[in-house]
């Protein structure tokens, strides 16, 4: 499993937020599902291995390898973040939790292998995984792209406890010089360039749909569905396309309120294996609706950056739910 990943920053974001981008290529995020607060679990969002909570915690797996048996999965941790963490940082913490109650470092190479991108509104980390070895990477950039592989090499901000003496252990290193935890651990490590021009001054929704069309259109991967969130420290957007190929989709916007309501429209029923969205996305004609559509989300945004700060709040409750159902009147 594998996605590609953008992030910008402030002072290049529209009222200092940061804005994150995820196009995913794996078919586990075909379903968009909202679970509502309860009692020891916060509101959350979620797309397969990414999503956001109503915390403005947002996360994405970017690489996954050696599912484990008894372990987590990507998917499992993704979810309990989402389900528990209040801040990016909070984030780390718990899946340091998780790891050390679960997993267990007896072969390397057979370990499970994740990396993580987890943002909020002020912060943004990466976190590399091998059973219970792992290293975070605090993102200081303005923009950064990560893509199907690890990232943390020498920037180590976090990391699991004893970590350099147990690589020793290991024979995986030898103190001699600054610890590259990939490098130590064999990891590839993905250099993804920026896919189009440098983001400038005004970045936001839009832009980041930009990038990640610019990136599809110059891959060779299918894209199963992409994923924006716009984290601020007021009311936060978060925006999905739910079906493939962002440069033949549309991005529609998600804001968490008391009583959110998505559609069924994107939730895989009983006995099938497509969500209903998915399904006439597949049977588009796209010459016929696409600049119309493409017009519409333009549109979209610009009135969610108009009035999103100053509406009551439960206006918005089925903001997601009246735009899933009003595309698919196209496809019909």
């Amino acid at each position: 499993m594998a996605s590609e990943v953008f992030v910008v920053r402030a002072p290049l974001t529209i009222d200092n937020s940061i804005v994150f981008g995820r196009n995913s290529f794996s078919f586990c995020c075909k379903e968009i599902l909202y679970t509502a607060k309860e009692e020891g679990s916060l509101a959350y969002i979620i797309n397969g291995t990414c999503g956001s909570n109503e915390k403005n915690v947002s996360i994405s797996m970017i690489f996954a390898e050696n599912k484990p048996e008894n372990g987590l999965s990507a998917l499992d941790l993704t979810k309990f973040i989402l389900r528990v963490a209040k801040s990016a940082e909070d984030a780390i913490d718990v899946i340091a939790k998780l790891i050390d109650q679960n997993e267990e470092t007896v072969d390397i190479a057979a370990s499970p292998k994740y990396s993580f991108f987890i943002c909020d509104n002020l912060n943004v980390y990466v976190i590399d995984i091998v059973g219970k070895l792992w290293a975070a990477e605090k993102v200081e950039e303005t923009f950064r792209a990560f893509c199907d592989g690890f990232s943390v090499k020498t920037k180590i901000d976090k990391k699991s406890e004893g970590l350099e003496d147990k690589l020793k252990q290991l024979g995986l290193y030898d103190a001699n010089g600054e610890l590259n935890f990939s490098e130590a651990l064999s990891m590839t490590v993905t250099d993804k360039k920026w896919p189009c021009n440098d983001p400038v001054d005004g970045f936001s929704a839009q832009q980041m749909f930009d990038v990640l069309r610019a990136s599809a259109s110059n891959s060779n991967k299918d894209i199963s569905s992409s994923f924006a969130s716009i984290l601020k420290s007021s009311v936060s957007v978060h925006w999905f396309t739910g079906t493939n190929d962002p440069t033949l989709s549309v991005f529609k916007p998600f804001i968490f309120t008391p009583n959110a309501r998505i559609s069924p429209l994107t939730r895989i029923k009983e006995n099938e294996d497509e969500t209903l969205l998915r399904k006439l996305h597949d049977k588009k004609n796209w010459e016929q609706v696409g600049e119309l559509l493409k017009s519409l989300e333009k549109s979209c945004v610009n009135e969610i950056d108009g009035y999103a700060d100053n509406v009551p709040i439960a206006e918005l409750d089925e903001l997601f739910k009246d735009c899933v159902e009003s595309e698919v009147k196209f496809y019909r």
